[in-house]
């Protein structure tokens, strides 16, 4: 007789069990499988997912689950979930780990950046890299020079993300422009354009120069343009220092730091007046320092060598050198007007009293950074002045050259109340 004995495998119902968590680096544009040992009887339904993308799903998983990635690129390195459930236990779970090496690049793709500055003048801007591992990099003028203005900074985002700072307070004329950033590490280089750019009212003008003669003034500064935007700029003077009246033409500004020079008319003799330039862009405007100065009283030579000729001549002449005088007063009198080439009349050229112009600059009044002035009174337009146009005051300044402007003064100081317009 023979007995056979039966062995019975008993296999026992149990939840699912994972591997540890693994980690996987591979180069940009290789191969990338990710694997996770699994064991559960009943057998699981596994997924995997990248933060709350479910990238893959799959059923009667006893054994090992994998997800493939044919070309892995740069923003593939991240961290990846496997979840397994079955009837036993449900959603238990892994992580893998996958660092792709990458060369160095902007998060928001392209070549170039562009930072616009307003008028506080504040760069505070930021840089978003894609790498792995971390980059170096180096921020230098076009022509390859350091930059030593500019602060910048890295900080770590995650693995593969960096955040670069620049930063710099008051900025000035020459820290504007396009700078080239280089950004690398042992897979690869980068150069980003990066430029900053001004939206904001000019920077005030500088070198101010007056000179007054008779009735009139020659004004000369040179201007803040340095590239950009367009700028204009008019002469405005003041007999207090505190309410400026435009007084010339509109002066358009846009050769780099060029040399302007205008004149101001319906000046009075014996007055002490305060003159400014101010340069307006459509974003706000600045004044230079004010120039103090003042007008003497003048001789006129002219007019008392005609009285001694009347007073010289009598009898039968009288009538015709009276005529005389009449038609040399009606032609000194013309030639008060500016001529059309804006020269001086003839009056100007006459010899002047030594207190005739005392000029200087108002150094406990600098309104370099005030704003829109409140007219004195009309102006009267000069006669026989060509291609001159005044302006009573800001406001009106402004809507010939930028258009509409509203300007209020509150305590005691200038300021701007349009949406359009800010200083």
């Amino acid at each position: 007789m023979y007995v056979v004995k039966l062995h019975q495998e008993t296999r026992i119902p149990h939840g699912p069990t994972l591997g540890s968590s693994k980690t996987l680096t591979v180069t940009e544009g290789q191969r990338a499988t990710l694997s996770v040992g699994i064991t559960s009887n009943p057998s699981s339904n596994v997924s995997w997912h990248r933060g709350d993308k479910l990238l893959m799903s799959q059923e009667s998983v006893n054994g090992t689950t994998s997800y493939t990635i044919a070309r892995a690129q740069c923003n593939d390195t991240g961290t990846y979930l496997v979840t397994a459930s079955n009837g036993i236990q449900s959603n238990h779970s892994t992580t893998v780990s996958l660092y792709v090496n990458c060369s160095p690049r902007l998060t928001t793709a392209g070549t170039s950046v562009t930072f616009y500055v307003g008028n506080n003048r504040y760069l505070q801007e930021i840089i978003l890299i894609q790498s792995y591992p971390r980059p170096n990099f180096t921020l230098v003028l076009p022509n390859g020079a350091p930059n030593r203005n500019i602060i910048t900074s890295i900080y770590t985002i995650s693995s593969n993300q960096f955040r670069l700072t620049l930063t710099r307070s008051s900025l000035k004329p020459e820290d504007y422009g396009r700078y080239i950033l280089d950004i690398s590490n042992n897979y690869g280089s980068r150069t980003v354009s990066v430029s900053i750019i001004p939206q904001s009212k000019p920077y005030p003008p500088v070198q101010v120069l007056v000179h007054f003669g008779h009735g009139e003034g020659s004004v000369t500064w040179q201007s803040s343009y340095f590239g950009y935007e367009q700028q204009y700029s008019i002469v405005q003077f003041s007999t207090d220092n505190a309410n400026f009246v435009n007084g010339t033409h509109v002066t358009t500004e846009n050769i780099k730091q060029k040399i302007y020079q205008t004149r101001v008319y319906n000046l009075q003799d014996g007055t002490h007046y305060f003159l400014r330039v101010l340069t307006i862009n459509t974003h706000g405007f600045s004044t230079s320092s004010v120039k103090n100065c003042s007008i003497g009283a003048q001789k006129d030579e002219l007019s008392n060598s005609s009285t001694v000729v009347v007073g010289s001549v009598l009898g039968t002449l009288l009538l015709f050198a009276f005529g005389a005088v009449v038609f040399l007063s009606f032609k000194y009198l013309t030639s008060e007007g500016v001529s059309d080439k804006g020269t001086l009349d003839a009056k100007s050229k006459t010899k002047k009293s030594a207190k005739d112009t005392k000029c200087k600059k108002s150094e406990d009044n600098d309104t370099r950074y005030t704003a829109s002035p409140v007219p004195l009174k009309p102006l009267k337009l000069p006669q026989k002045v060509k291609k001159e146009q005044l302006y009573e005051n800001t406001e009106e300044l402004a809507s010939k050259v930028l258009g509409s402007v509203t300007t209020t003064k509150e305590d005691g100081k200038d300021k701007q109340a349009t949406s359009s317009y800010q200083t």
